[in-house]
């Protein structure tokens, strides 16, 4: 059993699942068939023979990978992956964090982790919803914490919005980074992990209750190979997506100018520390 040298470390929302994806189907790189093993943050006292267990089936692929989107939030990680593999590269998603945080909202809501009578603007004003929705999109901070413990070139920092709009040359420009054919060109068709919209009361619950089948049933899910696995997960979206969701409301212009003012200063430390403008400014 072997070890990554490639680690995703988030955030959430900004579309990891894809990348995950788009990164996998490059011929150079074994991606751990299990997304989220969130070892260095919910679940390092499995110890390191747990997570080595989760890159089985390694073909002497140069680059190994694995994506949790918790890493970003656990002051713990950088120092736990630099122990175990510090010359790992580190890559991060980053999405307006202003349209995170909204869709972070709804997917709390899908699964149950929020409760679906607090809007949006009420829960960023509170102070577990600026931890669970604001905080989580200064980034600039978040990284920070990894330059601690890794030198800049091993970390890469990929925009959603960019990746969105220019996929082929996003990708290319992330393989020559990791040093594989950037000639390769991914599958960019699918989407993955959309954000279900309930907001109806029965199609919250039915979309909950489907969610609980779904965690009983995943360990017999787990044994599928992982290209069945994808396709019974294509399915189950767009169940979802058919069975629950709604059209989602737009963000009201007060709550997003709130939350400018608030990342503003956040936003400009990262387009100091990429170099750059960013997208959404």
């Amino acid at each position: 059993m072997t070890l990554p040298n490639l680690v995703g470390c988030g955030a959430g929302k900004s579309g990891t699942t894809s990348l995950h994806y788009y990164l996998s189907q490059h011929p150079q790189i074994f991606m751990a068939p299990v997304k989220e093993t969130h070892f260095f943050s919910k679940n390092y006292d499995k110890g390191e023979d747990w997570y080595r267990s989760h890159f089985e089936g390694w073909t002497r692929e140069p680059i190994i990978g694995e994506f949790s989107t918790t890493y970003m939030n656990y002051p713990v990680v950088p120092g736990r992956i630099a122990a175990l593999i510090p010359q790992a590269k580190l890559l991060f998603l980053l999405r307006n964090p202003i349209d995170r945080a909204y869709s972070n909202y709804w997917f709390s809501i899908s699964i149950g982790a929020q409760a679906p009578d607090s809007t949006f603007s009420d829960v960023i004003r509170t102070q577990r919803g600026h931890q669970l929705y604001v905080s989580t999109g200064f980034y600039y901070d978040l990284i920070s914490g990894f330059l601690s413990y890794f030198d800049r070139n091993q970390i890469y920092i990929v925009i959603t919005e960019e990746l969105k709009k220019e996929p082929k040359q996003q990708m290319s420009t992330c393989y020559q980074y990791l040093g594989i054919d950037p000639a390769f060109v991914p599958n960019l068709n699918q989407k993955f992990n959309v954000t279900v919209t309930p907001a109806s009361k029965w199609k919250i619950k039915g979309d909950q209750n489907w969610l609980v089948v779904k965690r009983a049933i995943r360990p017999l899910f787990l044994r599928f190979p992982t290209s069945i696995r994808r396709r019974l997960s294509k399915i189950e979206q767009l169940f979802r997506l058919q069975m629950f969701n709604e059209e989602r409301p737009p963000i009201l212009q007060e709550d997003r100018d709130y939350l400018a003012d608030i990342f503003q200063e956040h936003n400009r430390k990262l387009a100091d520390f990429l170099g750059r403008e960013l997208p959404w400014d």
